[in-house]
């Protein structure tokens, strides 16, 4: 195994409140380097997290900070967002024949203990419908009870800039859209990876945002993104507010 070179650096900071819960999260600013090609394993997370060399990490959803900072300024200049895909940060999970899947830090757990995530469900206006889910970093959690939407492939429409997950997701054109979101609430556990997929009758290529399955699968195309620094030395997100999760009834 060759690992890709550090020849990046991202910039990450945000800070989100949510429409529906009014949970409020901030991350404090700090700056990432990396490599922007995937180094590819075919391990399982595990496994994957041991060949990671002593000084460094793999990714805590940096790459999505960058996706978000470039649409916002794409947009903001009249410019289709899409064009954010052809950053070769990307590239691994956009050109036609990829089927890697990128390993990163941040997992999702059923609160307080449950089998799965369908216990705590709400909706929105709109109707759309959301689980609470405790967002963790390598080992810990760090948010209890953030509002995860429930989709199998739905378009991102809106983001939690301060934890770097979908907000909110629809089912309509969205024909500025980048990225897809898989979630699998039946699980207790799961892993966000990121993935590429071609959705025929659309705008091409997308990236898919995947938390559909625990840390412990095997996939060929396992893979992650080489970054300096231990986890410790990452700024943690800031729960604004006290959180209550309530069971549903």
């Amino acid at each position: 195994m060759t690992l890709a070179q550090i020849d990046r650096a991202i910039s990450v900071a945000g800070s989100y409140t949510s429409s529906v819960s009014r949970d409020q999260y901030t991350q404090p600013p700090f700056e990432a380097h990396c490599s922007t090609q995937l180094t590819q394993t075919g391990k399982n997370y595990g496994r994957t997290l041991g060949l990671v060399p002593a000084g460094y990490r793999m990714s805590v959803l940096e790459e999505i900070a960058c996706l978000i900072q470039q649409e916002r300024w794409l947009k903001a200049n009249g410019r289709d967002p899409r064009k954010v895909l052809n950053d070769p940060l990307f590239r691994n999970f956009i050109q036609y024949d990829s089927r890697l899947r990128e390993w990163t830090h941040i997992f999702l757990r059923a609160p307080n203990g449950h089998e799965n995530f369908e216990g705590y469900v709400e909706r929105d206006g709109q109707g759309r419908e959301y689980c609470r889910a405790d967002y963790g970093i390598g080992d810990e959690v760090v948010a209890e009870g953030v509002l995860v939407p429930k989709s199998w492939g739905e378009k991102i429409v809106e983001w939690n800039e301060a934890l770097r997950i979908p907000a909110a997701v629809s089912d309509g054109n969205e024909p500025q859209h980048t990225s897809h979101f898989y979630f699998w609430p039946e699980e207790k556990e799961v892993a966000v990876g990121l993935m590429g997929h071609q959705y025929y009758g659309g705008r091409g290529r997308c990236l898919d945002i995947s938390v559909s399955f625990g840390r412990s699968l095997s996939t060929s195309g396992g893979a992650f993104r080489l970054f300096e620094g231990s986890l410790d030395e990452v700024p943690f997100p800031i729960v604004n507010n006290e959180i209550a999760v309530k069971a549903s009834k």
